[in-house]
């Protein structure tokens, strides 16, 4: 997929499919991309993807937070933004978005 963006998402707890669900929802009119892997999902769009708190709460309960989100966030493709209500992923100036890992030295291949 042609400048892909999105998260990959540590499978812990069965959350990963209410979070992927959260996203679908938040992103009706985008053909998802969702590999799944062994430890880790990742979850691409082209150019720009979404998800708000509204929806993971909805899927996953009103004590879900963003917070809870990142905390499975593995890495990334694009540059992913956050505010208080929602996390945005979106292709770059370049043509090929490239993947980053919100920590550093996870290890990790894309």
């Amino acid at each position: 997929m042609e400048n892909a963006v999105g998260p990959v998402l540590m499978i812990c707890g069965g959350r990963v499919d209410l979070v992927v669900s959260a996203i679908r929802d938040d992103n009706p009119e985008i053909a998802l991309q969702v590999v799944e892997g062994d430890r880790q999902v990742r979850v691409l769009a082209p150019y720009f993807l979404r998800v708000t708190r509204m929806s993971l709460q909805w899927h996953l309960g009103p004590r879900f937070e963003l917070d809870s989100l990142e905390s499975m966030i593995v890495t990334s493709a694009g540059c992913m933004r956050r505010t208080s209500e929602e996390i945005t992923w979106e292709a770059g100036s370049s043509s090929r978005a490239e993947l980053t890992a919100p920590t550093s030295g996870n290890g990790l291949a894309p």
